[in-house]
Order: C-alpha cells, then structure tokens, then sequence
C-alpha cells in the first residue's frame, strides 16, 4: 500500500452525505461560504459531552461545569453565536443537561456497567491493495455489563426533537457501525450500542422561547 490518507468520521459522513456540504463545512474557511459564528447546537453538545465524560472518568463534576462554562461564554463573547437566544439561557440549557445526566442516569450505568474506557481515541483501517485510510474514531465510553460480562458502546447525543426519526436513524449511522467495529476489534466482541439521548427542546423563533424543561425551570426561578 503506498498512499495511506487520515480522516475522521465528521469528514467522511459529511462528503458521503454531499462533497459540496464537505467542501463548504471544512474547505471553506476565509471565503465567506463558512460561517464564523459559534453553532449553538454544536456547541451545547460539546459542553454536555465533555462535562458528562470528564466525570465518568472519575473528574469532578464541579470542575468540569466550571472548566466548560468559561470555555462556552469565551466563545460567545470572542465569536459570536448563532442563536436569537442569548448565551446565557443555552448555557442554562446545557448545564441542566450535563447536570440532570450525571445524576439520574451515570449512577444506574455505574452500577450495571464497569466502564472501561472513557473518550479512548481509537483507529480504523479501510484498505485494499493501493490505499489505506485511517479513521479516528472515539467512543464517548467502553462498557462491560457487570452480570453478563459483555462488552457495550455508549453514544450520547443531544436532540432538539422526540420524533421517533430523530432516534431511529441511528440505527444505521456510518458511526455507531464504526463504534460496532472498535468494540469487536478491541475486545473480540460487541453486544450493541448503548444510545443515549439527552432531550433540550427545541427553539421557537417568533416566541423568543426554548421549549425545554430545563430552561423553564432555570426561568422560573430568574436565571437567566
């Protein structure tokens, strides 16, 4: 093999979907066709899944909010989001996620579940006789069920929608197939994908309003 490439599952699935929408998310920067605003959807993910992996990790739960929170408004402040709502309520949003997981839901994985391995960059080879391309790919955590001794993916994904669409199509994800492989190939085996989605709601515009309980909640009570 004399041409090996690297890439990551984001680029691939996106120039899979479309190599216009390839070129314009990742080849684009400084020709006006990419935004430069912060994506706020994106951006709540990250926070939710570094704050919620830094504590299955064994970090404090405390440290991470605070870590994440500085990281959140200096991006807003410095760039800008993308959002008719102010930063302050999506940090709500996103703090009432990581929260609200990693007290009702991390005790019970903890206790069906030895995790093994939490944000562990891991690598896929796709070859044939000329080429060799290098995939990156990272679980958000490696389980072993405590009773049955198999081994387990955990995927976390934010969701603005309960439509069953939103959970259905990860049922045949280019990721969660590539997590089936890291799984089979680290440990000889897989038994699923453990998906977990954590609902935010979703924005209403014309209202100003983002219908999620946990924005609601952080209103009722005057923050922000």
């Amino acid at each position: 093999m004399n041409n090996i490439f690297t890439t990551s599952r984001s680029h691939y699935q996106s120039y899979l979907d479309s190599p216009r929408l390839f070129y314009v998310t990742y080849c684009a920067q400084g020709t006006g066709l990419a935004p430069r605003l912060v994506n706020p959807n994106l951006s709540m993910g990250i926070f939710v899944h570094a704050v919620c992996g830094s504590v299955m990790g064994g970090g404090s739960e405390e440290d991470a909010l605070n870590t994440q929170t500085e990281i959140f408004l200096d991006q807003a402040q410095t760039r800008g989001m993308d959002s008719p709502f102010s930063p302050e309520t999506l940090l709500a949003l996103a703090q009432g996620l990581s929260k609200t997981w990693i007290r009702v839901r991390l005790p019970q994985i903890k206790k069906d579940f030895e995790i093994l391995a939490v944000e562990q960059e891991r690598e896929l080879s796709i070859h044939d006789e000329t080429l060799q391309l290098l995939i990156p790919v990272r679980l958000d955590a490696e389980l072993k069920n405590r009773y049955s001794g198999t081994y387990h993916a955990l995927e976390m994904k934010t969701t603005s929608s309960q439509r069953s669409y939103s959970y259905e199509r990860y049922g045949y994800s280019i990721q969660t197939l590539m997590h089936t492989w890291v799984i089979r190939h680290v440990y000889g085996s897989c038994a699923d994908i453990m998906m977990e989605f954590l609902y935010k709601g979703w924005s209403a515009d014309q209202a100003k309003k983002w219908h999620s309980v946990f924005v609601k909640g952080y209103e009722k009570i005057g923050v922000p």
